[in-house]
This record gives structure tokens, C-alpha cells and sequence, in this order.
């Protein structure tokens, strides 16, 4: 079992003054080899963005193009950039510093004081929404081509409400599409049902819950990346720094 690291991000503090307060974990288990998958979150402008990237291929030029992929979206949201066209330009750069069959599948979450996330994917897996009022799950999927296998853009964005107390999920292939005996694969319904059955469960706990039950169902063979976001009360006094750090596991 990898260990885990927390690092303390330099927006944290920032973070928990927004008037909507958020926690968030995003964790990585990473296959035996250089990790292919990033994840992380800014704080800009009182505007939560939070991103999963997985680009494909192994080695240095996945390392080199996910370097390429994390200093393009930082770029774009420091010209505060609309996702779309975010999205646009981080496609338009990485055909010039990547070989011809690479890509990069992108998922995003902004969130700003409104009970309205925006969400972006490209050849991603669906956007997970667990609704704390509902007490259900519901999928949101995006047919978008990951980024840099096509030159054209017009790439786009939808609109979730929430409320307090709601779940935001996203995960890598890596983990829906483990294998068991009966190549079998995991699947989004299965992690579905641990997302709604662990609900009221710290975030950490949550994740904990859906690697234990991947694990189990069968072998890593790639990344396993989870992002998680849980929506505050307004009213509700913001929540200990030691409690919601982001946290990366190493190998």
C-alpha cells in the first residue's frame, strides 16, 4: 500500500475565507512507474478550479507532456480564460510539444459563490453528482475528444446546481475499468453505489472506501486517481485546515 504525503497547498488558507466553503481531497495511487495522472486545485479570484488530467503513453514523454498539459491550464486561469476557451488553447499547444498518437483526457470543476458548479470533460469519464437532498447519484457525461488528438477546438461547458452538503466525483479509467477473474470490468455503477452508500463519510474515508472495494474486485494495472469535492453550508464555520489538506500518495 503506497504511503501517503500531505501537502499543504499555498491557496489553502485563501480557500477557506470564500464566502460557499468546499473540501476537497484529490489522491493518487500511482501504477509502478512514472505517474501519468495529475490533480489539483486553485484558489483564483474567489473561484474554486479543480482539475484531473491523464495523458496516455508511460514514461518521460508522458512525464514531459503532463508538465506541458499543468503549466498551460495555469496559464489560461491566470488570463482568467472561460473553460472552453481554456480547454481551446491548452489543445491548440500540446500538437507542437508531444508525439502524434498522445493525448490527454481533461476533467474540470469551477466553482464560484453561486450554487451553480460549470464542469468541463474531454475524453473523460462521466461527472459524478451525489445530491445530499435527493440522496442519489446522477452522471453526467461529455462526448469531447481528449486534448491534443484533434487540431479543431470548440470545445464547451455545461451547468450543475447544488446544494449543501452534495458530492462531486471524478475519477480516472484506471479504476472503472479494473479487470476481475471474469474480466469483468468495475464500472461506474458499482462506484455509484460505494459513493452513495459512504456518503456521510469524511472525504478521505471515501476514498479509502473506493480504492479498498477496487482493490479487492482486481489488479492495478493502471493510475487510479479519485478528485472529490463536498459543497458546504454558507452558515457553516469553515473546517480545520488539518482535516481537508489535499493529499498525494507516492509509491
Amino acid at each position: 500500500m503506497p504511503s501517503r504525503t500531505v501537502f499543504r497547498r499555498p491557496w489553502f488558507r485563501l480557500f477557506l475565507t470564500a464566502e460557499r466553503h468546499w473540501k476537497l481531497t484529490d489522491e493518487l495511487f500511482p501504477a509502478p512507474r512514472l505517474a501519468e495522472t495529475w490533480s489539483i486545485s486553485w484558489l483564483i479570484r474567489n473561484k474554486v478550479f479543480a482539475y484531473l488530467a491523464d495523458v496516455s503513453g508511460h514514461g518521460i514523454p508522458a512525464g514531459v507532456l503532463m508538465g506541458m498539459v499543468k503549466s498551460s491550464v495555469r496559464q489560461g486561469l491566470l488570463a482568467r480564460s472561460s473553460m472552453p476557451a481554456l480547454l481551446d488553447s491548452v489543445n491548440a499547444v500540446l500538437p507542437s510539444v508531444k508525439e502524434p498518437d498522445m493525448f490527454a483526457t481533461f476533467a474540470a470543476l469551477r466553482f464560484a459563490t453561486s450554487d451553480i458548479a460549470e464542469f468541463t470533460l474531454a475524453g473523460h469519464p462521466p461527472l459524478l453528482h451525489f445530491s445530499q437532498a435527493g440522496q442519489c447519484v446522477s452522471r453526467r457525461a461529455m462526448i469531447q475528444y481528449p486534448l491534443g488528438l484533434m487540431s479543431a477546438g470548440g470545445y464547451v461547458s455545461e451547468h450543475v446546481q447544488f446544494g449543501p452538503g452534495d458530492i462531486f466525483a471524478l475519477v480516472t479509467d484506471g479504476l472503472i475499468e479494473t479487470l476481475n477473474q471474469k474480466d469483468e470490468e468495475f464500472g461506474l455503477q458499482r462506484l455509484e453505489h460505494l459513493l452513495l452508500q459512504n456518503a456521510k463519510r469524511p472525504l478521505p474515508e471515501i476514498f479509502d472506501a473506493l480504492i479498498a472495494a477496487v482493490s479487492a474486485f482486481g489488479p492495478q494495472k493502471d493510475d487510479r486517481t479519485v478528485l472529490l469535492v463536498r459543497t458546504l453550508p454558507r452558515t457553516q464555520q469553515p473546517p480545520s485546515i488539518s482535516s481537508n489538506v489535499a493529499s498525494l500518495a507516492h509509491s
